[in-house]
């Protein structure tokens, strides 16, 4: 933007020694101490980054621009609007004195400067206005990129403690099941075991002088631990989440890993009989998910990603499909023939296909 301002000086100033060279109205050496002054103050102006030195800097080019006119040769005013626009911007002249001023300085000119006077008068003012436009949008555009950058700090900041709140209310939620899990152990089979060993020790006294009643509390004794074994895999079953949990978690969490690596968007469906897939069979799906989106990222330039796992009839089948650029000849990686060889393991196959888009399939046998 300034640089649009400078050439169009930079022309001013040219046409101006043209014409004091060719006219000889004033002698060389008067000329080039003027314009020495002149273009010093103006590299001045464009370096510095200080308002107020900018402010005065104009200033007094305004009033150079009119004092060398007035005394030297009116042609000096070609470079006059530039500044005087200048300086109405800077100290916020208002409209009503400003055209009193030129008019003011019209009166100094000679006849024979008027046309071309007018001519810059009317081009700086509209270049002026341009740049002005341009600087305040810029200004604008300026601010609104600071405030969403602010704005971007801050949900940064917030993701950040969301995410370290999240990651507290995951360990205070292990925390509180291990000390259920604990009191449930200590409730249940710490008893058990504390009144068998009780118990046992009564027999132990009691064996030689009573063998029957001995006998009598070893069968309770056996019988409490027997309970005691039946609330020990009742508390496991609890706590042991089912396979279809297990395996259906698993690939949750590897989809939100994948969309925030990538920004790819992914649609997860399965069928409602996933109980039947056992737990080697949800291991290979999972190595198959996870090698096809590794691939997705390296390859495919896809924007969305279809995943769905199916009970058919005698299959289960798990698809991941892109709509990315495909492949016409498909090479197989070293993971897709790794889990190629797991899936032949358990008598099952893997598909793919890269006409459109690209897409894995692996099947796999029920039972």
């Amino acid at each position: 933007m300034e640089k649009l301002v400078i050439i169009n000086e930079f022309i001013l100033i040219l046409y101006c020694i043209c014409n004091y060279i060719r006219n000889e109205s004033i002698s060389n050496t008067l000329m080039v101490c003027i314009m020495l002054i002149y273009i010093i103050s103006k590299m001045i102006f464009y370096i510095s980054t200080d308002k107020k030195t900018r402010m005065y800097i104009v200033f007094f080019l305004t009033i150079y621009n009119l004092i060398i006119a007035y005394y030297v040769d009116n042609l000096f005013l070609i470079l006059f609007p530039i500044n005087y626009y200048s300086t109405v911007y800077y100290f916020k002249i208002s409209n009503k004195i400003s055209c009193i001023i030129l008019g003011f300085i019209l009166l100094l000119l000679k006849e024979k400067v008027y046309l071309e006077f007018g001519l810059v008068l009317a081009i700086e003012y509209l270049l002026f206005i341009f740049v002005l436009r341009l600087y305040e949008k810029l200004n604008r555009l300026t601010e609104e990129n600071d405030k969403l950058r602010e704005n971007n700090y801050f949900l940064h900041k917030k993701l950040e403690i969301d995410m370290e709140y999240q990651n507290s209310f995951k360990y205070f939620s292990a925390l509180e099941e291990r000390n259920r899990i604990s009191q449930n152990m200590h409730d249940d089979i710490g008893h058990v075991i504390s009144g068998s060993l009780m118990q046992l020790e009564a027999a132990k006294l009691l064996i030689d002088r009573d063998s029957e009643k001995s006998k009598n509390i070893i069968e309770n004794t056996i019988l409490i631990l027997r309970n005691g074994m039946d609330k020990i895999r009742k508390t496991l079953r609890n706590i042991k989440p089912s396979k279809e949990e297990m395996g259906i978690n698993r690939i949750k969490v590897l989809l939100n890993e994948f969309k925030s690596r990538s920004n790819i968007d992914v649609n997860f469906v399965f069928d409602d009989e996933i109980n039947i897939i056992s737990q080697i069979q949800w291991n290979i799906i999972y190595d198959t998910i996870n090698e096809a989106l590794t691939n997705i990222i390296k390859h495919s330039k896809a924007t969305n990603v279809k995943i769905r796992i199916q009970i058919l009839n005698k299959l289960i089948k798990a698809e991941i499909k892109d709509n990315g650029i495909g492949a016409i000849n498909i090479k197989k990686s070293m993971g897709l023939i790794g889990i190629e060889e797991r899936a032949a393991y358990v008598n099952g196959k893997l598909l793919v296909d890269g006409s459109d888009g690209f897409s894995v399939i692996i099947l796999l046998p029920i039972g």
